[in-house]
């Protein structure tokens, strides 16, 4: 939901720091220092999600779970996989654009709009079979496709591939969640 709050506090600069419009201290001291919380956000978010894919990556190549069998290692093949990052185009209308639709004349109810807004889709993501995309991850190259099986795998591209091979994570008894390599073209 990053890029969400983001866009927001854009939006939210743009239109009450212009405006002026008299708002209490707290939101004073916020408006003025928006460009450092945005930076800040961004910052965070992609610190975080560059940690997330070494994490992934780290996985893969010292993988301390099974590597699975290959009679089931052509399910993972890219080209076998149901679908591959499902949910996104969902995702950007139903959480990024409600973002960027600032809600009346009153920096207090635009905040609270939005507000409401993200925590009625964290309930319904939440209560969700599906996947919930992490944008930062598509872009540095990682994807999250599902099998034929309802497995979830993460996937990415390397000049360092030799074979393909998939890797459980987590524990191997509970968990539906993968992890292969593809060859980088």
């Amino acid at each position: 939901m990053s890029p969400s709050y983001i866009l927001f506090l854009f939006g939210f600069k743009d239109k009450y720091i212009a405006e002026k419009n008299g708002y209490e201290d707290i939101l004073k001291f916020i408006l003025n220092n928006i460009d450092n919380i945005i930076i800040a956000f961004i910052l965070f978010f992609v610190a975080m999600s560059l940690i997330l894919k070494l994490i992934l990556i780290s996985q893969y190549i010292n993988s301390t779970t099974d590597r699975v069998g290959n009679e089931n290692v052509n399910l993972f093949e890219e080209r076998n996989l149901k679908e591959l990052n499902s949910g996104v185009v969902s995702f950007i209308l139903g959480n990024i654009l409600p973002a960027v639709i600032l809600v009346g004349n009153s920096p207090k109810i635009t905040f609270i709009a939005f507000l409401i807004t993200q925590i009625i889709l964290y309930i319904l993501i939440m209560n969700s079979s599906d996947m919930f995309p992490n944008l930062l991850l598509i872009i540095q190259g990682m994807n999250l496709g599902t099998t034929k099986k309802n497995d979830y795998v993460f996937t990415f591209k390397s000049t360092k591939y030799e074979e393909f091979k998939v890797y459980q994570i987590g524990d191997t008894y509970k968990s539906k969640m993968y992890i292969a390599m593809y060859k980088k073209t």
